[in-house]
């Protein structure tokens, strides 16, 4: 397999280890799997990382558990009280996790951005039911690593639909973050009485 077709895949089609591939065909091996990389992001140690919209979703998304988020949520700074008091308030009383459905029912009458608050969150726990997003472990592995994929034609097409599809989550998820970046305090409290709401709903 050439290395320049190795390359447009990765460019073109869908994330792939190329330097690994390139290496391997180049020393004359056949290439009979595709070797991919882990894509979706480890969101329990990027906490120094990431910016505080997808910070403060994180912490009340059901991903932690509550002792870690109340932890992380002490520790971050320029948050009003009213808001820290609400985000601590909303994660003792689930407890760390709830059911999205209802979420889902009361942003389904919703535009956008709020409408895509159930797919955010559903990424932030791995649980949208896309490959490329949903981890099986802390290293970041993908559940590709559990599927035999070749170089053919219906492989190559599983894994270029489930990329784009993975992009198109992870586009909705920005509009939303996006707009809780324009008035952290008063889109978070909207976020946050929505899943007070769902949450109820139960």
């Amino acid at each position: 397999m050439k290395p320049k077709f190795l390359r447009l895949v990765e460019t073109r089609l869908f994330p792939l280890d190329s330097d690994y591939l390139v290496d391997q065909a180049e020393d004359g091996r056949v290439l009979d799997r595709i070797e991919l990389l882990p894509y979706a992001p480890n969101w329990w140690d990027l906490e120094e990382e990431i910016d505080l919209a997808w910070h403060l979703l994180m912490l009340v998304s059901g991903l932690l558990h509550p002792d870690e988020a109340l932890r992380q949520l002490d520790e971050l700074e320029d948050l009003i009280s009213s808001l820290r008091k609400a985000i601590t308030t909303f994660i003792l009383k689930t407890r760390g996790y709830f059911s999205l459905q209802p979420l889902y029912s009361l942003c389904q009458a919703l535009g956008s951005p709020l409408h895509y608050l159930p797919i955010t969150l559903e990424m932030l726990r791995y649980e949208t039911g896309n490959e490329w997003l949903d981890v099986t472990g802390e290293d970041g592995s993908l559940p590709f690593d559990h599927m035999s994929l070749c170089w053919r034609e219906k492989d190559l097409d599983f894994l270029t639909h489930t990329f784009r599809a993975a992009q198109n989550i992870e586009y909705q998820a920005r509009i939303l973050i996006d707009w809780v970046k324009l008035d952290l305090d008063t889109h978070m409290w909207e976020t946050l009485s929505l899943l007070e709401r769902a949450y109820m709903a139960e």
